[in-house]
């Protein structure tokens, strides 16, 4: 049984494409998006309609995606909530139902093995994501997963893909729609018999058009995302 997993597609809909149709190809049993559907990107309708179009994926609710289904926190920077607001008012109401009930975590056992598809790690005093840092140490992820007692946990939101042993095998999967090139990062989970295999994978698609909308739709804080997400090396 071949799983497909990804995370962070931040409304690249060419990323998504890519994505989705690698995973097809790849006779993918079934799908895993973790988190952070839309935000970031030009394209946060269109990726909804194209992500309720998809049979056989779970969405992994994110912090970007539960700014949309529960309300923008009054914390956040004005900047980046005029971005949330230019985000919701291009997808409207149409899907917010839908992404409320989308789970904080998944579980999947299958061989005498558990898999957890997660964002990032839970309060759950709040229902909310723990504070984000770059390159957690094993203890730190043994913290910030303490929760959960899982052989393999696959998680988003640091951008870069990376993996740790510690307690739990941890697979961070890198975004699929954020990069300084073309690419997007998606990783296979192969389960045979007794085992399991995990293979990450880069797949190309098309950015031109996607950059050129964030100019053409005068997408809120655009210079600002381009220099720190989208930088073109």
């Amino acid at each position: 049984m071949k799983i497909g997993i990804f995370s962070d597609i931040h409304a690249n809909l060419p990323a998504l494409k890519a994505c989705m149709q690698f995973f097809r190809e790849q006779n993918c049993y079934l799908i895993f998006h973790v988190g952070d559907l839309i935000g970031v990107g030009p394209y946060p309708r269109e990726c909804m309609d194209f992500a309720a179009s998809q049979s056989g994926i779970k969405y992994i609710m994110g912090n970007h995606d539960a700014y949309y289904a529960f309300g923008i926190p009054d914390s956040m920077r004005e900047g980046e909530k005029k971005h949330q607001q230019w985000t919701h008012s291009q997808i409207g109401d149409f899907y917010r139902d839908q992404v409320q009930d989308w789970h904080y975590s998944k579980d999947l056992i299958s061989s005498g093995f558990r898999f957890t598809f997660r964002h990032y790690g839970l309060r759950y005093d709040k229902n909310d994501f723990k504070s984000f840092a770059e390159n957690r140490t094993v203890k730190e992820l043994d913290d910030l997963f303490g929760d959960i007692q899982s052989d393999v946990v696959f998680f988003g939101h640091d951008h870069q893909d990376f993996e740790r042993k510690g307690r739990s095998h941890y697979f961070c999967l890198g975004s699929a729609g954020l990069n300084n090139r073309p690419i997007a990062r998606v990783t296979t989970l192969d389960i045979q018999g007794d085992g399991y295999k995990i293979n990450r994978h880069e797949v190309p698609y098309k950015d031109g058009d996607m950059l050129r909308e964030y100019d053409r739709r005068n997408i809120p804080e655009k210079d600002l995302i381009r220099e720190k997400f989208l930088i073109r090396k």
